[in-house]
């Protein structure tokens, strides 16, 4: 009666979240720019653009003409709700 036990035990963290854009870049007005929001480890993730409109919120792989210079980032979420971030100017 009134016994208790107990058990040592670590827990252990997930790796972190990278996310890479690539370099900034200088572009022409008027030119298209393909982004990839290359993510490790690999895994299930949302991705969310911002700075500006993507045309597809959750894809990995966006396409677009910049109306202005500025930061564009992503922001990506795995399925545990771990965050990673990048941003690049154009």
């Amino acid at each position: 009666k009134g016994c208790k036990t107990g058990l040592p035990f670590t827990i252990e963290q997930p790796a972190p979240i990278t996310v890479d854009l690539g370099p900034d870049l200088t572009i022409n007005l008027g030119d298209r720019v393909q982004l990839t929001g290359a993510v490790s480890p690999g895994n299930l993730y949302t991705y969310n653009w911002g700075g500006f409109d993507p045309g597809c919120a959750d894809c990995p792989v966006v396409d677009f003409l910049p109306v202005r210079e500025g930061f564009h980032y992503l922001t990506v979420t795995n399925s545990n709700g771990c965050l990673g971030l990048d941003s690049v100017f154009i």
